[in-house]
C-alpha cells in the first residue's frame, strides 16, 4: 500500500478498504486491491470515507475530483455538473434521515437531493472551507472548519459554538467525533478537545 493511510471502512464482507494519499485499496483475505484509473477510480487523495445501509461505499476526494460512490461493479462520480460547490470534498456522511452530506474546501456544506447537490453556506463567508462533519444521535450536523471554528447545523440554523476566543488553536477543527456518552471530541492542530453541552 502505497501513500498515508487517512481512513479506515470494513464492510459487510469484513473487506477492509484504504483510503490514502495514493488513492483506494481493499484488503481481502486473498490479497489487496487497488483501484485506479484502469478500472474507473482516481488516483487523487482520498479525504473521508464511509459505508451506508446499502453497502455502497462513498469516497471524498480532496484533489478535485469530488466524490464517488462504489456499489461493487463500477464507480459513479459526483463533481460540480451534479451540484457540488466545488470539487475538492474534505468529509462525508449521513444523518438520521440517511441523506448524504459533504464539507468542501471553499464551497461550504452540500446535501444530496434527488436533483443532486444543494449547497448550503455557512453565515461568515470565511467559514467555506470544511474540514470535517459528522451527524450526532440527534441528528444535528457538527462542522468543523478550517479557521473558523465549530459550528452545530440544526433545524435550518447554523449556530457558532467554539472559536478562538473559546480557546480552539487557530479556529480550525481537523476532526469530529461522538462517543457513547454524546460528547464530541475535536480533533485541532495542537491537541484534543472534549464539548460537554
Amino acid at each position: 500500500v502505497k501513500g498515508r493511510i487517512r481512513r479506515l471502512a470494513f464492510d459487510q464482507n469484513k473487506n477492509l478498504w484504504l483510503g490514502t494519499q495514493d488513492g483506494l485499496y481493499q484488503m481481502k483475505p486473498d490479497g489487496i486491491r487497488r483501484f485506479d484509473r484502469s478500472n474507473g477510480f482516481s488516483q487523487n487523495v482520498v479525504s473521508d470515507l464511509f459505508i451506508d445501509r446499502e453497502q455502497q461505499l462513498w469516497l471524498a476526494m480532496t484533489g478535485g475530483d469530488g466524490i464517488f460512490r462504489y456499489a461493487g461493479d463500477t464507480f459513479e462520480q459526483y463533481d460540480e455538473s451534479t451540484g457540488l460547490p466545488t470539487a475538492s470534498v474534505m468529509s462525508i456522511c449521513r444523518d438520521s434521515a440517511q441523506q448524504i452530506w459533504v464539507g468542501t474546501y471553499g464551497g461550504g456544506l452540500a446535501r444530496l437531493g434527488k436533483q443532486g447537490f444543494e449547497a448550503l453556506r455557512l453565515p461568515p463567508a470565511g467559514a467555506q472551507r470544511i474540514n470535517s462533519i459528522i451527524a450526532d444521535h440527534s441528528g444535528s450536523l457538527w462542522v468543523g472548519t478550517e479557521g473558523m471554528g465549530l459550528w452545530r447545523y440544526q433545524q435550518g440554523k447554523f449556530t457558532q459554538l467554539l472559536n478562538t476566543k473559546d480557546g480552539l488553536p487557530q479556529g480550525v477543527v481537523l476532526n469530529l467525533y461522538e462517543d457513547r456518552a454524546q460528547r464530541i471530541w475535536i480533533g485541532t492542530p495542537t491537541g484534543i478537545m472534549r464539548y460537554d453541552s
